[in-house]
């Protein structure tokens, strides 16, 4: 949804045309992804010249971490996006981007055949130090020693 939702607005930006390729439009997207930053500087489908009374984009801003206002310029599709979540969307593009620019490898294979375990992908190790004073008495202090 979001992915249409967004050719919708480079079609109407006149960043994509009919007669492209899918492989040429999935790298403007990519590259439209990749230099841009809706955490600063949303951006809005509806016509905000023939609309002025819409809320400013600002107003948005001050609400979400990221902006993408969609074609009624009242509702924000990203509003449920975090900061965190949005930079490892940009983070993706501007990979997938470099891997398809790059002549030495495939990157189409890179980016489309070649998979990647989620456990490699996202791992996570979290580390607490708790001291014995702590947890003496409790069940947790038996099965440690």
């Amino acid at each position: 949804f979001h992915c249409g939702m967004l050719m919708m607005y480079l079609l109407y930006h006149h960043k994509l045309n009919r007669h492209m390729s899918s492989y040429q439009v999935f790298r403007i997207i990519l590259q439209f992804i990749a230099t841009s930053d809706w955490s600063t500087k949303g951006i809005c489908i509806a016509d905000r010249k023939t609309y002025p009374s819409l809320p400013p984009i600002q107003l948005f801003h001050d609400t979400y971490d990221v902006v993408f206002i969609d074609s009624s310029g009242l509702l924000n599709l990203l509003s449920h996006m975090t900061c965190e979540q949005y930079n490892q969307l940009k983070h993706e593009a501007i990979l997938s981007h470099s891997y398809l620019d790059d002549s030495t490898h495939n990157g189409f294979e890179t980016v489309f055949l070649r998979p990647v375990p989620m456990l490699l992908k996202f791992d996570t190790l979290c580390r607490i130090t708790v001291s014995e004073e702590t947890i003496k008495g409790s069940s947790l202090f038996d099965h440690m020693t």
